[in-house]
């Protein structure tokens, strides 16, 4: 499942783009005098409300036992987009190849257009898998849509 966060973080350009810098760096410098951050008690049982559907998909699982763990710091905070937006994972991708690459999608995943795009960025041998079910966070270990046969083949004929 492919997610570039850096790439979402970068979709401002020009004078929003340098707006948002801004308030981020003002944000993250405001935040050293801030009082003690609260985030809810973790794991939780519940969504919050007034998410937007892929931050509940994504809380499903950090927020849950599912995908808590005790040493995890909150790692998205209010000012995260201030480093991805100067750094974009995928900028030299097509440089894996000669190297076989396989991605993992589905057709309901959110992901799914990152996991496209970058395909199309990459050099050959590459390899694009489109389940029909299954969401973003269900690939990290929901073992009834995670297509073991197709990575067993994969790494059986690229190892």
């Amino acid at each position: 499942m492919m997610y570039d966060i850096p790439h979402l973080a970068n979709l401002a350009t020009g004078e929003t783009r340098q707006q948002q810098l801004a308030i981020l760096s003002e944000q993250r410098w405001s935040a050293l005098d801030a009082a003690e951050r609260t985030f809810p008690d973790h794991p939780v049982t519940t969504i919050p409300e007034g998410l937007d559907p892929v931050s509940q998909e994504f809380f499903s699982f950090y927020g849950f036992k599912r995908g808590w763990h005790p040493n995890v710091t909150h790692n998205i905070t209010g000012v995260s987009n201030l480093s991805f937006m100067n750094f974009e994972a995928t900028r030299r991708i097509n440089e894996i190849a000669p190297r076989p690459v396989m991605l993992v999608t589905s057709d309901e995943a959110h992901s799914k257009a990152f996991s496209e795009e970058t395909y199309a960025r990459l050099n050959d041998p590459k390899q694009l898998v489109v389940e029909p079910h299954g969401q973003h966070v269900d690939f990290y270990d929901n073992v009834n849509v995670i297509p073991f046969d197709k990575f067993a083949d994969f790494f059986n004929q690229n190892l």
